[in-house]
């Protein structure tokens, strides 16, 4: 029921009348523009979607393009920054070190300024106060006055200059720290600017840290422009580049003061001392000659005093005889009356009296002048002596005057005046003790006033001996109490640990000492080197014997050679060409030239030339001429004109030998010879008729006899022997100074260090005019009885053919030889000898091992010397690559070593003005400590004085001693081994490295199958140091540039690789083979000058023809190196 309540209640209302229906026609168009309307708002909603898409990939790409910007322009920033810091960074490290080395400097000169002010300053204000103590005449303004106040102004001048540098010093210092300080500055902007920028490398997008900017100032805060930013940072950098370049300059600038003041003050020094010199010897002169004068016044004196007394007594005698005639006038005047007549006897009276009145005058008159004279000359003589001495007493006693009452004899006063300044008028007569007495006190008070300003000296002495004294005793007691208290140690350790805590505590105490300071490596190279020291010091030992037993008995080499001869005459002793000469040949024909040249008048001192090629009698004439004494030039073969001239000159020959085969030669120079030089011609001429007029020595060997001739005056151990001329690879040559010690000392060296047997012969195809082959091969047959083979030239296919052939045991080596016959194809030969040991110098290290392995040598002893030095050391145990050793256990043994110098080669000094020792693997000068007493350290030198001069340095390890200094670079090992590293000056730097000439040369050369190959330093425009060039000898064109440069590649780091190449097809080797290389250096790679090919180094292409064209833009800075 209520069901149907509620469906009657929800019956909707019906109108009663119908609205107004629309079509279904309209209603499918209403719809379609409803679906048009909807499908265009769709479309535009696509529409937009799409542009949307667009615009966020769009506006993606822009934001992440944006972003790689600034990520690139972030890390380019960063890099620019790490470069301009790191080149501020380097020139900091610069500027620091540039500081730390004024800062020595400056020490340098505050040193040299206490030096100059304590020592040269005080010394000379001394000697000038010293000098004003003068008395008399002596205070006289001398030569030493003017030198003493010349070296004060001297002194003055350089302390005030020395003031000056060292307040530049310190005010460059300064700058450099300001310089520092700014770089410091902008380090530290640097920093904060990296630290900055790296942060902002490292942000992303997706990062929570990250910040918007809502503020309405301006994004872009920088108020600093980025080239601003670049001109301060290179602004830093130039001024500091600046102030070290300035440094630098002033670092020079105070060597060359510091040396200059050195210079100045030694050589006014030397001045000054040679004034002293001159002066003590003009004031010992004139002393000497007052002393002479002196005893010459003090004879003089007593023959006057004699002559006085004597005439005094004639006098005595005559007024007797006067007395007498006047008293008989007298009574005859009493005569009375006529007898008192003028009879005879009276006019005999009266005569008598005039007569001795006559005689009385001459008499007074003589003593009155002998009077005089002596008053006149003791008089100067005392003037003289009262200017050497404060008092000079009188030379001696006035004597008494005669009193007379005649008006013509010469009153007391007069007979007494300047006599003697300080005797009294009326002393009695002088006597010769008077004289005698008189001269030892003058000479006494001269001395005294003499030893004056000595005793004060001899006082100091004696202070300073005592204060040595004391200070020895001091020392002393302080030694035995610490012994007594080690002892009362010892003695504590032993009562109550016992003695085997002590052994064990000595065992810990030595390992720990020997092992904290390093000195168990001592005992290390002691062990590792123990046997080659001793085989070393015995040699040495038993050269020394040999050589000292010659010097005791005065023999020169022909004395020596004499005893072999009379030992074993008719052993061979040279061998040349098939031809065998024994020892007497050669004495027999040596005897010859002696008496041939003893006839012509030479002498003992006289010099004569020696042009001839290898042979027998080539040593036979010099040993004839070393028997008068005469000093043999031996002249090298290959020179001609200017350079043979010079040799002849320079060594003031008075004769000229030389073989036929030289005949071309001696005519170019014969005009410019001096007119007095003698020709000796040997050998058969086919011009009999040359017009040289020399003296035929085969014809006047012919009829000479071969008995030793008689010399007065032969020469001795320690006389000149023979001039031997140096090589010439840097100039002229020049002669050598070769004395007999000498010449018996380098022969001794390879006997003994060699250990030669007696039946040992000797190879040498070296030329006889140098040391090599003239001495030490020549020497082992003349100074200790070998035989030896020699040949005209070198070959290097004969050489191992020639020594089987004459069965040689040792063969000799020098320069490039043995890369020459390793260059030589195998052959049975190699094997096929007796050559057990050879020796020489120049053997190099890259060819050492694979040419013993090939020849099947057992030793090899290689020497490092020249023929001018005294350094000269071997190679005794077959360490390959070495030239020699110094020991390492006892280095004073043998007093040779290393030092350090600068690129020119001048030795670095420390503080002291001393030289610094190389350490281990340090590179350095090779010396010679010169001890002329010794002759194995004698430095002879050369004939030219000023050449020797130049090859000595003074004040190497203490003041006042002196050394050879060999020009060579070597360097030393930990066990004392010396290897040569290059000549010095022939080391150039390039690239900021050093580069070894002769280290390039031996690996180019092995590169090159072992031809022949000269390095040196040539310098390019506008770069610092000088690149290598290699000449490389290829006269057959066949040289691969391609393959040189690839090998060069591999084998060369990039700052050692030859730059240039040129290519030779002629090469100028010495004597000695040794390559020349200074014309070479001169020419460089300059094509205009060059006819030969020069090629240089393309990074990319290699090594490419050099035309004039590429040449100018090497010129102009356009090719790089």
């Amino acid at each position: 029921m209520a069901k149907t309540e509620t469906d009657v209640n929800h019956v909707p209302f019906l109108p009663t009348r119908f609205t107004t229906r629309f079509t279904l026609d309209e209603w499918h168009l209403d719809n379609q523009f409803r679906y048009r309307c909807s499908e265009a708002q769709r479309e535009l909603s696509d529409r937009l979607l799409a542009e949307a898409t667009v615009a966020c990939e769009s506006a993606k790409e822009i934001v992440k393009a944006n972003k790689e910007e600034t990520d690139h322009r972030l890390l380019e920033k960063l890099n620019d920054i790490e470069f301009r810091k790191g080149e501020l960074l380097r020139i900091r490290k610069d500027g620091v070190l540039e500081i730390d080395a004024l800062s020595v400097y400056r020490e340098r000169i505050t040193d040299v300024l206490k030096s100059v002010k304590r020592n040269a300053l005080a010394i000379c204000e001394k000697c000038l106060v010293a000098r004003e103590r003068r008395l008399g005449i002596d205070l006289v303004h001398d030569d030493v006055e003017r030198s003493l106040l010349k070296e004060r102004e001297v002194i003055q001048g350089a302390e005030s200059l020395l003031g000056r540098v060292l307040k530049e010093t310190r005010e460059q210092i300064r700058k450099l720290k300001a310089t520092l300080y700014h770089i410091d500055q902008d380090l530290v902007n640097k920093d904060s600017n990296l630290r900055i920028d790296r942060r902002n490398v490292t942000f992303k997008e997706t990062d929570f840290n990250l910040s918007v900017h809502h503020d309405t100032s301006r994004l872009d805060q920088s108020v600093v422009e980025l080239n601003e930013w670049e001109l301060q940072t290179n602004s830093n950098v130039i001024d500091a580049n600046k102030e070290v370049n300035k440094a630098k300059q002033l670092r020079c600038y105070i060597d060359t003061i510091i040396k200059q003041t050195i210079d100045d003050l030694a050589r006014q020094k030397d001045v000054t001392n040679k004034a002293f010199r001159q002066r003590i010897e003009q004031t010992r002169e004139a002393k000497t000659k007052l002393e002479l004068q002196h005893s010459e016044i003090i004879k003089q004196v007593t023959v006057m005093t004699s002559n006085i007394t004597h005439i005094k007594k004639s006098i005595a005698d005559k007024e007797g005889y006067m007395a007498l005639a006047h008293t008989r006038l007298g009574h005859r005047c009493q005569r009375p009356g006529i007898e008192l007549t003028q009879d005879l006897v009276e006019a005999n009276l009266v005569k008598e009296i005039h007569e001795l009145r006559n005689v009385a005058a001459n008499l007074q008159r003589m003593l009155c002048e002998d009077i005089e004279r002596g008053e006149a000359r003791f008089a100067g003589v005392s003037s003289v002596s009262a200017s050497t001495s404060p008092s000079v007493p009188a030379l001696a006693s006035a004597p008494t005057p005669l009193h007379e009452h005649n008006a013509n004899r010469c009153d007391a006063s007069r007979a007494t005046s300047g006599v003697g300044r300080v005797a009294a008028a009326n002393a009695p007569s002088g006597t010769h003790q008077d004289a005698q007495q008189a001269a030892r006190a003058s000479a006494s008070a001269n001395a005294s006033n003499a030893a004056a300003p000595r005793s004060e000296g001899d006082l100091d002495a004696s202070r300073s001996r005592w204060r040595a004294i004391g200070r020895f005793l001091r020392r002393l007691t302080f030694i035995m109490l610490l012994m007594a208290a080690a002892f009362g140690a010892v003695a504590a350790v032993v009562i109550y640990m016992g003695p085997i805590y002590l052994f064990q505590l000595l065992i810990v105490i030595s390992v720990a000492y020997f092992v904290a300071g390093g000195r168990l490596r001592w005992f290390y190279v002691a062990l590792r080197t123990a046997p080659r020291d001793l085989k070393g010091l015995l040699g040495y030992v038993r050269m020394l014997w040999s050589v000292h037993s010659h010097e005791k008995k005065n023999r020169n080499v022909a004395d020596i050679f004499r005893q072999y001869v009379n030992r074993h005459p008719n052993k061979i002793c040279l061998i040349f060409e098939d031809q065998e000469w024994t020892f007497q040949q050669i004495e027999d024909f040596s005897n010859k030239i002696a008496t041939i040249f003893k006839t012509h008048g030479y002498k003992k001192g006289d010099t004569i030339a020696l042009l001839l090629e290898n042979r027998p009698e080539f040593v036979a004439i010099w040993l004839g001429l070393t028997k008068l004494g005469v000093i043999t030039a031996l002249i090298n073969t290959n020179l001609r004109k200017s350079s043979l001239v010079h040799c002849i000159n320079i060594a003031k020959c008075e004769a000229l030998i030389y073989g036929t085969e030289f005949f071309d030669a001696v005519t170019d120079i014969v005009s410019s010879l001096d007119a007095k030089l003698t020709l000796y011609r040997f050998g058969i001429h086919t011009n009999a008729m040359s017009g040289l007029k020399e003296k035929d020595l085969n014809a006047m060997l012919v009829d000479t006899p071969a008995t030793p001739p008689a010399v007065q005056e032969k020469s001795g151990f320690h006389d000149k022997l023979l001039y031997i001329y140096t090589s010439g690879t840097t100039g002229l040559p020049k002669a050598a100074v070769i004395t007999n010690s000498r010449y018996t000392f380098i022969t001794s060296s390879v006997e003994f260090m060699g250990v030669l047997r007696n039946s040992d012969r000797i190879y040498t195809p070296l030329p006889l005019y140098h040391t090599a082959g003239g001495v030490m091969a020549i020497g082992l047959a003349l100074v200790y009885g070998h035989t030896t083979v020699i040949r005209k030239k070198f070959s290097a296919s004969a050489y191992f053919a020639d020594c089987n052939k004459y069965k040689c045991t040792v063969g000799q080596y020098i320069g490039e030889m043995c890369r020459y016959i390793l260059a030589v194809p195998p052959k049975k030969e190699d094997h096929e000898h007796s050559i057990r040991m050879i020796f020489g110098n120049g053997l190099r290290p890259q060819i050492w091992d694979e040419f013993i392995k090939r020849f099947n040598i057992s030793q090899v002893l290689e020497f490092y010397g020249a023929t001018e030095g005294n350094c000269n050391v071997m190679n005794i145990d077959n360490k390959m690559g070495a030239i020699g050793f110094f020991s390492r256990i006892i280095p004073s043994v043998y007093p040779v070593s290393l030092i350090k110098v600068n690129e020119e080669g001048e030795p670095i000094r420390n503080s002291k003005g001393l030289c610094q020792v190389c350490e281990p693997n340090e590179p350095g000068a090779f010396i010679g400590k010169i001890s002329p007493n010794n002759p194995t350290r004698a430095f002879l030198g050369y004939v030219d004085k000023k050449a020797s001069e130049k090859k000595v340095i003074y004040d190497i390890f203490t003041k006042g001693d002196s050394a050879f200094l060999s020009g060579d670079i070597l360097v030393a090992d930990e066990l004392g081994y010396l290897y040569f590293k290059d000549r010095t000056g022939d080391t150039f730097r390039w690239k900021g490295e050093n580069v070894s000439t002769s280290e390039i040369e031996g690996i180019v050369s092995n590169l090159i199958s072992y031809r022949d190959c000269i390095v040196y330093g040539v310098e390019i425009q506008s770069a610092e140091g000088r690149a290598g060039m290699a000449a490389i000898y290829d006269p057959d064109g066949t040289l691969d540039l391609n393959k040189l440069t690839v090998d060069i590649k591999e084998q060369l780091p990039p700052y050692a690789r030859p730059q240039f190449v040129r290519i030779l097809t002629k090469i100028d080797l010495t004597g000695t083979f040794k390559l020349k290389k200074k014309d070479l250096q001169e020419e460089g790679y300059n094509p205009y000058k060059v006819q030969d090919k020069i090629y240089y180094l393309d990074p990319k292409l290699g090594y490419q023809l050099l035309t004039s064209e590429v040449y100018d833009q090497i010129l102009q800075g356009k090719v790089k190196f």
